[in-house]
């Protein structure tokens, strides 16, 4: 049984997300958003690049 956290929340928790939050904001990423925000889109992509690599 698995007790630990899976490869892809490991993943999560080491990417700097103030960083990520901070560029967002100076670029104005979210600026015209109105369903998934750059961190949920982020997030999304990775999901699916992990998967793809099985």
């Amino acid at each position: 049984m698995n007790t630990g956290k899976t490869l892809f929340a490991q993943l999560m928790d080491f990417l700097p997300w103030t960083t990520f939050t901070r560029i967002v904001e100076r670029h104005g990423g979210n600026r015209y958003v109105k369903l998934l925000a750059c961190t949920n889109i982020c997030v999304s992509k990775s999901s699916t690049a992990i998967q793809r690599m099985r």
